[in-house]
């Protein structure tokens, strides 16, 4: 009987945080899917898929304000991301 309310402990504890809005900063790039846009932020370590209007420019860097996307999702790299604001830093990405 003690079992079951120490597993679902065990599972509430591991499920990840709901993402609320994203900042992130980062080098703007082309997808391998046709008409996507990610954005690596400057770290490396994060990657995401940007749906924005209008679309930055690839190889520059940019910081957003977005949320996690709503809707379907056909690029496959990414966490998918709506922008409700972006703004050039007038930087390029660099190699």
């Amino acid at each position: 009987m003690r079992l079951i309310p120490l597993l679902l402990l065990v599972l509430l504890q591991t499920r990840k945080p709901q993402v609320r809005e994203v900042k992130a900063t980062g080098c703007v790039l082309r997808s391998v899917q046709t008409g996507c846009l990610l954005l690596r932020t400057l770290d490396g370590n994060t990657v995401y898929n940007i749906y924005a209007e209008p679309k930055p420019l690839v190889r520059t860097v940019i910081t957003i304000e977005a949320r996690p996307h709503q809707g379907p999702n056909d690029c496959r790299q990414g966490i998918p991301v709506d922008v409700t604001k972006w703004e050039s830093t007038g930087e390029q990405c660099v190699p």
